[in-house]
């Protein structure tokens, strides 16, 4: 069954349940889900900035999140 596309606060708060129960996310992850909106580069850092500001920490890198398995 497809994913239901989510409005983007939505997502950001789907991005700080994951980061709270995982304790990582990588920005792979989130630049993959965003891929599918049509946003131009200032409603991207938007988005960023306010899930950064939430107390997301991304990760450049899958294997960081390996790490905590």
């Amino acid at each position: 069954m497809a994913n239901k596309v989510k409005t983007l606060d939505e997502l950001k708060a789907s991005f700080v349940k994951t980061f709270k129960k995982k304790g990582t996310l990588t920005q792979e992850e989130v630049f993959k889900a965003l891929s599918i909106y049509d946003l131009n580069d200032e409603e991207s850092n938007d988005f960023m900035d306010g899930l950064l500001s939430s107390g997301v920490k991304l990760s450049e890198d899958i294997e960081d999140t390996l790490d905590e398995d």
